[in-house]
């Protein structure tokens, strides 16, 4: 119920798209968005490693991450499977 957006740069109509339906998603289910869930950088793996690691660190406990791209994910992935200690 507390799922974060990694999303690339908002100046591209793509990821203003995504998120925009990560939103909508959202507020159909009846959640409401906190404005730290969404964290914004390049459609890159390591980008999505530094925004996941931000978000697992967080006190938010954020449930699950939306990634705009396969990229986002598989950075979100690594830092997701590495061990507490590391975060």
């Amino acid at each position: 119920r507390r799922i974060a957006c990694l999303s690339g740069p908002l100046e591209f109509v793509v990821s203003r798209a995504r998120v925009a339906g990560w939103r909508t998603a959202l507020e159909k289910a009846g959640i409401a968005i906190a404005d730290d869930w969404l964290l914004e950088g390049d459609f890159s793996a390591p980008v999505g490693h530094k925004l996941a690691r931000r978000l697992l660190t967080s006190t938010d406990g954020i449930t699950a991450i939306f990634a705009s791209n396969d990229l986002l994910a598989i950075g979100a992935l690594r830092a997701a499977a590495e061990p507490t200690s590391c975060l």
